[in-house]
């Protein structure tokens, strides 16, 4: 089992992919449009980190559980062969798991053809039950429609779960990547998943 958080960065130019920022028509002072429009423009911005059209993956972490159940490896690193690395593993874990493998399919698509083998990444719904495990343990605890609500770090304190992990010595830590891989592990541990 791999457990893996990642975080998200804007792709160059995303701004050309959304429709421009503009205030409501109803809004006549000059400051008030400029404050709804830096307001606005941040919150789109924040929206755009999680669409795969705007945003694309930044640090990674991949978490593996040690001979003692506890958690392992923490490897943290921008890597476009994402893809190949999560298909040596039986079971892969991940919070926001469609969100991840999409966003690394277009990472793919940046640097080459897509091929067969990696196609599992866009239909990994209905995989048969010999290939690949894909568990995203917030989907089951909430169901798809209320994944995007939760708060990551409410979810940790009502479960108690401690979203610290160990480094591993010589790679650029992320926090929110680690953290998302940790809150993976966990949530697998509880629920039996190997």
């Amino acid at each position: 089992m791999i457990c893996v958080g990642y975080t998200t960065e804007l792709i160059p130019n995303w701004e050309d992919f959304i429709e421009p920022v503009t205030a409501p028509r109803n809004y006549k002072d000059p400051a008030k449009i400029a404050e709804y429009i830096a307001q606005r423009k941040i919150a789109v911005a924040e929206e755009a980190l999680s669409n795969p059209m705007t945003a694309r993956l930044g640090a990674l972490c991949l978490l593996t559980a040690g001979v003692d159940g506890k958690p392992e490896r923490v490897y943290v690193a921008k890597d476009a062969t994402l893809l190949d690395t999560l298909s040596l593993y039986g079971t892969i874990v991940a919070i926001k798991l469609s969100a991840l493998l999409r966003l690394a399919v277009l990472e793919h698509l940046d640097h080459g053809p897509m091929t067969p083998q990696h196609q599992w990444a866009l239909r990994h719904d209905d995989l048969p039950a010999n290939s690949l495990a894909l568990v995203d343990p917030l989907r089951i605890l909430v169901g798809a429609a209320q994944e995007n609500e939760i708060k990551l770090a409410a979810l940790a304190v009502r479960y108690s779960i401690n979203l610290d992990a160990p480094a591993e010595p010589g790679h650029e830590m992320d926090e929110r990547a680690v953290k998302l891989a940790t809150l993976a592990f966990q949530f697998a541990e509880r629920m039996g998943i190997k």
